[in-house]
């Protein structure tokens, strides 16, 4: 008995403990409306960010935001923390007009102003910043950004000669030169004869995730099987639009089954 009273006031006193140590920052409400009632606290939207330069001094902004909305501005500071989540350098990859930001009147949404330099972000630096105000939450106190250059995708640029490695399909390592033309939706392009078989193969480029550029592709009898008949090639794979470099995966398929899915790359070529 007298063990079991032990356990019981020990669960009791770990029960008494987390609520001390999260009741300080858990989420007020109010019954009628279900409206936070709480402290104002400051935090990051988010834990971490990516940020992408397109122009070579590219005006960007980091979210912050308060719980709840209040008749007058409110300014807070942060800081860049000195750490090894920072890599990148004040004045090299990016500025900041000050270590200050300003939640307007009645709202909740605020910005800290960053300008990015994108002819030095090619390595993708970080920046740690944590916001030093007594007022801010327990939680995305800190967050962490990523600085990257973006280039967008243009059909004009992946128009024209390619080599192709694809060591499944020809039996060896060695790049063939293949062709590309515009296809008809400026997302699209047309590798023609690109299994050597006269077949064309249309391959859509999506570039809607900045960070993910896409390529998928999917041509019915794309080639003939000599045993089997037709054969279906499917696939997808990444592009980066700074490089004109395709990298895809495709899978060939007949009626049979499937030969498997087996990388290839695709390389524009540039003139020396």
């Amino acid at each position: 008995m007298y063990k079991l009273k032990s356990l019981f006031s020990i669960f009791t006193a770990l029960i008494i403990t987390a609520l001390l140590f999260t009741s300080c920052d858990t989420l007020s409400f109010e019954e009628a409306d279900k409206t936070y009632d709480g402290d104002v606290k400051v935090k990051f939207t988010n834990s971490s960010v990516t940020l992408f330069a397109e122009e070579d001094q590219d005006s960007q902004s980091i979210e912050v935001s308060t719980l709840k909305p209040i008749s007058e501005a409110r300014t807070y500071s942060f800081v860049v923390v000195d750490d090894e989540s920072t890599t990148a350098v004040a004045g090299e990859d990016y500025t900041l007009v000050s270590n200050e930001f300003t939640i307007p009147a009645n709202e909740v949404i605020g910005q800290i102003p960053i300008t990015l330099l994108k002819d030095n972000l090619g390595d993708a630096p970080t920046l740690h910043l944590q916001i030093s105000s007594d007022e801010v939450a327990s939680y995305n106190a800190n967050v962490i950004v990523t600085l990257r250059q973006f280039f967008p995708y243009n059909q004009a640029d992946f128009v024209g000669e390619f080599e192709l490695v694809y060591p499944w399909w020809f039996g060896d390592a060695q790049p063939r030169v293949v062709t590309t033309v515009a296809g008809d939706d400026e997302n699209t392009i047309i590798v023609q004869n690109m299994l050597g078989t006269g077949t064309d193969i249309e391959f859509t480029m999506d570039d809607s995730d900045p960070a993910n550029f896409t390529v998928s592709f999917d041509r019915q009898a794309a080639w003939v099987s000599g045993t089997y008949g037709e054969a279906r090639m499917f696939g997808s794979g990444t592009f980066d639009a700074e490089n004109t470099i395709i990298e895809a995966e495709a899978t060939h398929t007949v009626a049979a089954g499937s030969f498997g899915t087996n990388p290839f790359t695709m390389t524009k070529i540039t003139a020396e």
